[in-house]
């Protein structure tokens, strides 16, 4: 079985969620498939976050006589978009292959079947929040790949549910749910501090982007109204503040309560889902939810908006506050601080995350495969 995969989710976001989804899903499908081979379409500049295993060959593009250093930069910016062009002089025959689109990119010469995994449905389902050009073409570059794909892989039962109610129930016989996992290296532990500084002596942990959608903004200004908040800073793992979001914490005056860091590995993040009061998930939508498996499999109490992929996937572990009542989220935060490690509540989250691996995921995408070929 050869599979080809377009790599533009390492181009456009080589650390981002998607695309370390896709490094350990394609691993982990090599590992239980022996004969499957799988062509990546990336660039080496990239190698750092590519998966890597003896069965992915990411094509070496210096090896073409028209390849220089000069034009790589200029290379690199038209490779996915004249990427039909290629197919022939990659693979050959494509009629017996299947084309996985890692962030829906489609091929007019593409004679195989067709694979596509919906992440999310937030760009149709929050049209107010992506209104430029870019968010457009991403909205018609999605539709055209869900509606040319053999096969749909949904994330999660309520990702299905969205993308059939906008798009139509008429694709539902081509969508197969397909949950995502997370790594085992999360897990409850006691062990010496990763980090050369000293921690905060009792924090709330939050992590990944602060696009809208993830609600930060309010998080930070509910946050700043709790009367606890200098007991437990808050420590933000992410990229460095934006200047809107440095005036808010001006205003708000919590500064000196709010801990940022931007490049860790997984080992300390395990460190830091133990460590924690509590780790907070404020989204308003999301597709999945990976951090909140880790944090559930580190033994760490979760607060959560009442969303319905957080009820799908972490059922009653979580803390829940419905959207946007601040009283509710506080009230949430007060019970996940005086939580016992060893509650009820905290062995069902670290019995419950065992539901989830890339190891079950890799084995239902190669299912997948195997049903449309």
């Amino acid at each position: 079985m050869k599979i080809v995969v377009d790599g533009i989710i390492y181009k456009s976001s080589p650390v981002g969620g998607v695309s370390r989804v896709f490094k350990e899903l394609l691993v982990e499908c090599c590992n239980q498939e022996p004969s499957l081979d799988i062509v990546l379409l990336a660039l080496r500049s990239t190698s750092l976050f590519l998966p890597c295993h003896p069965q992915i060959w990411v094509p070496d593009w210096s090896n073409f006589q028209w390849w220089n250093s000069e034009y790589n930069s200029r290379f690199e910016n038209m490779l996915y978009r004249f990427s039909d062009f290629l197919w022939p002089l990659l693979v050959g025959d494509t009629r017996k292959m299947i084309w996985h689109s890692t962030y829906f990119t489609d091929s007019e010469h593409w004679h195989g079947r067709r694979v596509v995994t919906v992440h999310d449905m937030i760009y149709e389902l929050f049209p107010e929040l992506f209104s430029s050009d870019a968010d457009e073409s991403l909205k018609q570059a999605k539709k055209r790949c869900v509606n040319a794909a053999d096969a749909i892989i949904c994330v999660s039962k309520a990702t299905q549910d969205d993308l059939l109610n906008y798009y139509g129930n008429h694709l539902k016989d081509r969508t197969w749910v397909v949950p995502n996992g997370y790594s085992m290296l999360f897990k409850q532990e006691i062990f010496s501090s990763p980090f050369e500084t000293a921690l905060p002596r009792g924090f709330i942990l939050y992590i990944g982007s602060r696009n809208a959608h993830k609600n930060f903004k309010w998080f930070l200004e509910t946050y700043a109204s709790w009367e606890k908040k200098h007991d437990f800073h808050l420590l933000i793992v992410g990229g460095l503040w934006s200047s809107d979001e440095l005036n808010l914490i001006d205003r708000l005056k919590i500064s000196g309560n709010l801990h940022l860091m931007e490049h860790i590995d997984d080992r300390q993040l395990c460190y830091l889902y133990n460590q924690a009061a509590a780790f907070v998930h404020p989204s308003l939508y999301e597709g999945f939810g990976i951090p909140i498996l880790e944090a559930m499999a580190c033994g760490c109490p979760v607060v959560a908006s009442r969303i319905p992929t957080t009820v799908e996937i972490a059922q009653n572990h979580p803390f829940y506050y419905e959207k946007q009542d601040q009283d509710g989220l506080i009230q949430a935060l007060e019970l996940a601080i005086i939580t016992s490690k060893t509650s009820d509540r905290i062995r069902f989250g670290l019995s419950h995350a065992q539901n989830y691996s890339w190891h079950e995921t890799a084995r239902k995408t190669l299912q997948v495969y195997r049903e449309i070929t």
